[in-house]
């Protein structure tokens, strides 16, 4: 059973439910299981992320080679560590939780999540993890710049990253243009992203695009007061109706769908 880990890695407010004493620890347990001799970084426009770097970097020893490659999307990860041979790659970013929080994502160096078991095993060193005398030292590297600017950065802003000190920051390092995300932004929000991109424009005297990424349609269920085991060759009845509490019964609250269904 995991306490820190989360199905997306490890999140929390920093200083409180996420503390250094417990990510030090979690860096120096991932050092002794997995035992990389580089380690990637990269980071969202948060204001801790600089700080959860401190944190991690403590966790590690000088036997550890470790490089922040600044404000890049989770997806470029993978990228950065085959293009340069990286053990571990380390995501400093909560995606979608509000700004207060920060998160940190472990990647290994196929690209991929590390796996369940993999994280059981690294909670369970915490306790008899010790820290390093000497810690590791971080790097900063420009080498995405230099090999990937032919490329145009699409950078989504949100609640984290809607500041106008921010914005300016992410066009600074390299993004063309920002992604408003209509499934997570109010009209209040929507407006003052524009607006706040467009004086960032002003100030920098350098055009900024914006791409808005509309809702698509949604299907949700109602809810459902019991669980329901689905078995193979099981039928199910969805209803009309926004909850229900029958075994063999899912609830649907979308009319439409009753609609335009025809048998076969």
């Amino acid at each position: 059973m995991k306490k820190y880990f989360g199905t997306d890695g490890i999140r929390g407010i920093p200083g409180e439910s996420l503390k250094e004493e417990i990510v030090t620890k979690i860096f120096s347990s991932v050092e002794k299981i997995l035992a990389p001799k580089s380690v990637a970084i990269i980071l969202d426009t948060r204001e801790s992320c600089e700080m959860i770097t401190e944190w991690i970097v403590k966790g590690f020893s000088e036997e550890v080679s470790i490089t922040n490659y600044g404000i890049l999307p989770s997806g470029s990860m993978p990228i950065l560590l085959e293009t340069f041979n990286e053990d571990l790659g380390i995501i400093i970013s909560a995606s979608h939780n509000p700004s207060e929080y920060n998160g940190i994502k472990l990647i290994d160096k196929n690209g991929s999540k590390l796996d369940d078991d993999l994280e059981i095993q690294i909670e369970s060193e915490l306790e008899k993890v010790s820290l390093p005398e000497n810690n590791a030292k971080i790097k900063k590297s420009t080498k995405v710049a230099e090999a990937y600017r032919k490329t145009k950065i699409l950078a989504t802003i949100g609640p984290s990253s809607e500041k106008i000190t921010k914005i300016e920051k992410l066009i600074l390092s390299g993004v063309d243009a920002f992604r408003i995300n209509c499934s997570h932004t109010n009209e209040s929000q929507f407006k003052n992203y524009i607006a706040n991109i467009r004086k960032v424009e002003k100030k920098l005297k350098k055009p900024i695009g914006i791409l808005i990424d509309l809702q698509g349609p949604k299907l949700r269920i109602g809810e459902i007061e019991n669980n329901i085991p689905l078995k193979k060759g099981q039928k199910i009845l969805f209803v009309n109706n926004k909850k229900s509490s029958k075994p063999s019964e899912i609830p649907l609250p979308e009319e439409k769908v009753f609609k335009s269904v025809r048998v076969n």
